[in-house]
């Protein structure tokens, strides 16, 4: 779980306790978090990645270890600094990307293995509020304050379709 104050705090669901708290995880408000199993991480093949998107302009990188005794702990794994506040974040189904959204209504698709820029994604007017990926990698999906809904391609950053949907902000897609 991630707090408006940025700490991140872990869970034993079985129990009903908390396991762990990263106290300052972040320095403001974590926005959304997003987990994968990614055969990518350097160090430790096969670990559950989660990634904490903030409104303190990071996305930081965390993997989720067992230790010999068998406690699970939140280990930090690493971070990237971005332009404006991270709204949101998501892996794709392959683990190929990681895509985020920032403030200034743009996303990003970059490169798990690498964490190296793929793709902008411009179009919005306002901030995106929601996203997701096609099961298949291949289209991405966004929903905005400015009332649209943008299909995009994956491949090449395009937009297939551009939907204006609501007479409000749209706040989940």
């Amino acid at each position: 779980m991630g707090t408006k104050e940025g700490d991140m705090i872990l869970y034993d669901l079985d129990k009903a306790a908390v396991i762990q708290t990263v106290d300052g995880a972040h320095k403001k408000e974590i926005w959304e978090l997003a987990m994968h199993s990614s055969p990518q991480i350097k160090d430790s093949r096969g670990q559950l990645l989660i990634a904490s998107a903030s409104a303190d302009h990071t996305i930081k990188f965390w993997t989720l270890a067992q230790s010999a005794s068998g406690a699970v702990s939140l280990q930090f794994y690493e971070k990237i600094e971005s332009t404006d506040e991270v709204m949101g974040i998501k892996f794709t189904n392959s683990g190929k990307y990681f895509i985020f959204s920032l403030l200034d209504q743009t996303m990003k698709v970059c490169y798990l293995d690498s964490m190296k820029l793929s793709l902008n994604l411009y179009g919005h007017n306002l901030p995106i509020l929601s996203f997701d990926i096609s099961s298949d990698d291949s289209l991405l999906v966004s929903a905005s304050a400015d009332k649209n809904i943008k299909i995009w391609g994956l491949d090449f950053g395009d937009i297939h379709k551009s939907i204006f949907a609501h007479n409000d902000s749209i706040t989940c897609v």
